[in-house]
């Protein structure tokens, strides 16, 4: 059975923390877990480990609109 998106999300969070304090063969261990579970590549899975900690900036919506065709004249 594959995995919704969803789920590889909160798969590679949680694993994300155990590979921040591993060891070495830790380290070496928890992407190819990850890999078997996923089906990712490599790579990928190494990538999307690291970035899985990394607080993402969110930026504010700009208006679509001017402010003055909102308000009432």
């Amino acid at each position: 059975m594959a995995l919704t998106m969803s789920h590889r999300q909160a798969v590679t969070q949680e694993q994300a923390l155990a590979y921040r304090s591993a060891d070495r063969a830790g380290k070496r261990r928890i992407p190819d877990e990850l890999v078997d579970l996923t089906g990712w590549h490599g790579n990928y899975a190494r990538a999307a480990l690291l970035g899985a900690l990394v607080i993402k900036p969110v930026r504010p919506a700009i208006p679509t609109c001017k402010v003055s065709l909102l308000t009432p004249s």
